[in-house]
């Protein structure tokens, strides 16, 4: 989707009577957009009038067709838009399509209705106990919208209405979404069948997934903003400017002026896109993609991108009725490989340090006994990873559930052995280590089944390249054992962020509180790439960080060279890297940099928080013309 074209847009304001009102906001994702207003309101989803009597049969039946009709359709969701999104984004899909798929999510609804309720009257009383437990509990706070969401999908399916999951396209023009609050799948409906440039939420306080999911779609986000007693009718004409935290509501010819160069540079498209990505003063960078799905792959085939630094290999699973077995999987790598052809493809293994992925995992396993522990099964594993700090759970339950390690690294070797380039590398990459035990844990299993292949294929030993995240902050302090054992790293800045803040990064309030600018945390940052440097060990860098532009372009200053990123943001981060000039920047940097403790601080200037930061790298943008 094309930005709007501030100067030539027919909506500008040209009539004295329509005054330019600005207001101020929180920006929830950065960038600029104008378009008409288009006020978004829930769906009124109130029942039909019961009669006394009814049969308690007839509505459990109703209840079950309706979950397994929300159950389908979350799963198209996911699949038909999985290309649009960036890893983080698909994360909060796959937690409604963990929660849908929650056995006590259906025993609530029906005890429900055995107690008496309609169908209907059941989405009700569990939407009542959600938020009467969303005051007491932090947790419930966090999940509130997401249940709301799919409770009002809900009743649409109980109605035997259209399930409302693609709005009317309204018409061609930019539209800016105005709502006191409107759930992730919703606006990604939205930008489906309509052209929305923007969105201005009254809410600032759990809008957090709706703020990743627009990130992805590259949709300027303004929060906190009560618009709606300014805003006449759906012909009124917005403009967001969340680069300065500016709602313009009929905005002047002036100010149209003084942004029409900004929007030009958020235009998004393959076919812009530059041949080589080289900083003005001639250092190579090199971008590769974050992927979820083979169909995303696309892009990989444009001279700029070098590969997909980041292919999350549960996403697979997840998008698959039933378990992948090995041959299942095999045909999944191999598909994959053969569409990459000559370019690197780095496969993560699975990745369940998360509740969704735990419970989608625990469903499909369970009753699936664990070697050496008599009498227990993964469900006891997984209850027993609970107690565990989070960053450890993932290899912990992989230590007791070997045998699925194993059946993905050798379906991942022959699927290189079988693929159209058999003699290529094959890049396995394990995510949240947290000590070298664990990587040698994991070494023990990826040899064997080297060794096990080598019997009639030599060479694939000497194929594999192995990788490690830098995720969990207990491992910086073990590179220097870790780097020798390895042959890349990827240092994966969404949970390093949690983990070193010690905070969770879907809460909104969070967002609000610390950012990945924030000085201690570029120093943190700092200190692991010189390590990294040292051992002049292959590093990536993976995560919001690296795809949104103003933090990528601090990531290069602290002598990042490769960037794996979402495809959507290809263009402008090849933008930003070809119009900077990066010794200015690194030495223009030095000058709030505290990392290097051995220098004296005290002469150097220590700016308080990330908002001072981003001030002095928007001046540096803006004093050397930089794309972004």
């Amino acid at each position: 989707m094309e930005p709007t074209d501030l100067h030539n847009n027919s909506t500008a304001n040209t009539n004295d009577n329509c005054k330019e009102i600005v207001m101020l906001g929180n920006a929830l994702s950065y960038g600029i957009a104008m378009g008409q207003a288009l006020f978004y309101r829930i769906s009124d989803t109130r029942g039909k009038k019961v009669e006394s009597s009814f049969s308690q049969e007839e509505e459990k039946q109703k209840m079950a067709s309706a979950i397994e009709k929300l159950r389908n359709s979350i799963g198209e969701l996911l699949s038909e838009t999985a290309i649009l999104l960036t890893e983080e984004s698909l994360e909060i899909f796959d937690i409604y399509r963990l929660m849908v798929q929650d056995v006590i999510f259906e025993q609530e609804l029906l005890s429900h209705v055995e107690q008496g309720k309609t169908a209907f009257e059941a989405t009700e009383c569990v939407a009542q106990d959600f938020k009467d437990k969303m005051h007491s509990n932090s947790f419930w706070r966090t999940r509130f919208y997401d249940m709301q969401y799919l409770l009002l999908q809900l009743r649409k399916f109980i109605k035997e209405d259209a399930p409302g999951q693609e709005p009317q396209k309204l018409n061609t023009k930019p539209l800016i979404l105005v709502a006191n609050y409107i759930s992730p799948a919703d606006l990604l409906q939205y930008y489906r069948f309509n052209k929305v440039a923007g969105l201005v939420l009254k809410d600032n306080g759990q809008t957090s997934h709706t703020a990743i999911v627009a990130r992805s779609l590259l949709l300027p986000v303004l929060g906190n903003i009560q618009a709606n007693t300014y805003i006449r009718n759906a012909s009124t004409t917005l403009l967001i400017d969340a680069n300065a935290n500016k709602l313009y509501i009929n905005p002047s010819q002036n100010t149209l002026a003084r942004l029409q160069r900004k929007t030009a540079l958020l235009r998004r498209s393959d076919d812009d896109l530059p041949q080589q990505t080289v900083t003005k003063d001639n250092i190579h960078i090199d971008l590769y993609i974050n992927a979820n799905l083979k169909e995303e792959l696309r892009i990989v085939h444009t001279p700029v991108v070098k590969g997909v630094g980041l292919f999350r290999t549960e996403i697979l699973f997840m998008t698959t009725d039933g378990v992948m077995d090995r041959l299942a999987q095999v045909k999944e790598y191999k598909d994959i490989l053969d569409q990459a052809a000559e370019k690197q493809i780095v496969f993560r293994t699975i990745d369940m340090t998360d509740d969704k992925e735990a419970a989608y995992f625990e469903e499909q396993f369970n009753r699936k006994y664990i070697p050496g522990v008599p009498e227990a099964s993964l469900k006891d594993a997984l209850q027993y990873s609970k107690h565990l700090p989070l960053a450890t759970q993932m290899g912990k339950i992989l230590f007791y559930r070997h045998s699925f390690l194993k059946t993905q690294v050798q379906a991942l070797l022959q699927a290189r052995i079988q693929s159209n380039r058999p003699h290529d590398p094959i890049n396995i990459m394990i995510p949240m280590i947290s000590d070298t035990v664990e990587l040698k844990a994991y070494q023990k299993i990826i040899d064997a089944e080297a060794r096990y292949l080598s019997m009639k294929h030599p060479s694939i030993a000497s194929q594999i390249k192995l990788g490690v995240m830098i995720e969990v902050p207990a491992i910086v302090y073990q590179l220097d054992k870790i780097c020798p054992l390895v042959d890349f790293v990827s240092i994966g800045t969404n949970d390093l962020f949690q983990f070193f803040f010690a905070v969770n990064r879907w809460d909104a309030s969070v967002i609000a509180s610390q950012d990945v600018l924030s000085p201690i945390f570029l120093e943190f940052m700092g200190s692991i790439i010189s390590q990294l440097q040292q051992f002049a060990i292959t590093t990536h860098v993976c995560g919001e960080m690296a795809t949104n532009p103003l933090t990528a372009m601090v990531l290069l200053a602290l002598g990042i060279r490769k960037l794996s990123i979402s495809p959507n943001a290809v263009g402008r981060i090849a933008k930003m890297i070809n119009s900077l000039p990066l010794h200015s920047l690194h030495n223009y940097m030095q000058t709030f940099s505290i990392r290097q403790y051995e220098l004296n601080i005290s002469t150097k200037n220590q700016y308080k928080n990330s908002t001072e930061v981003r001030n002095i790298l928007q001046n540096f943008i803006k004093d050397h013309h930089v794309d972004i």
